[in-house]
């Protein structure tokens, strides 16, 4: 009988835990969004870097023997 009572409590504070669950892993994604973004841009960034610098040694190779 005491369970009934509290049934509407219990209802409330599940959906109140999905919706924390739902906050949570939404800013989760957001978060592993902005990373990978981010190392994605680190990582073009460096493979020019590679390819700059491997262009000047050959270049340099090629003029200077």
């Amino acid at each position: 009988m005491e369970l009934l009572q509290y049934k509407p409590e219990i209802i409330e504070e599940i959906r109140r835990g999905e919706e924390r669950k739902r906050i949570m892993r939404q800013e989760i994604r957001q978060k592993m969004g902005s990373f990978l973004s981010y190392f994605v841009e680190g990582r073009q960034f460096l493979l020019v870097e590679v390819y700059h610098i491997t262009r000047e040694i050959c270049n340099h190779i090629e003029y200077n023997g």
